[in-house]
């Protein structure tokens, strides 16, 4: 889990995007597979914090849920109107 303060939904899919990219090669030589072995990323942006910290990991687990469902090795991103 990676929390940012004050950042626009544009900014996170291309952090996202490039930790994928740099996870791409260096999982290649680290994990000899015949499938490649992929970083999905779900992303969550709301104005107020959830309640807990459980209802935080709980979003942000839903979003990289999210991004699985959609085919893998992609940034999904859902934001939580409170």
């Amino acid at each position: 889990m990676i929390l940012l303060r004050a950042v626009a939904g544009e900014d996170v899919v291309t952090l996202g995007n490039g930790l994928r990219e740099v996870f791409a090669p260096m999982a290649r030589a680290a994990f000899p597979t015949p499938e490649p072995v992929t970083l999905s990323v779900g992303a969550t942006l709301f104005e107020r914090p959830p309640a807990s910290l459980a209802a935080l990991l709980e979003l942000g687990d839903a979003a990289l849920y999210e991004s699985k469902r959609g085919g893998r090795d992609r940034v999904r991103m859902v934001s939580v109107v409170a």
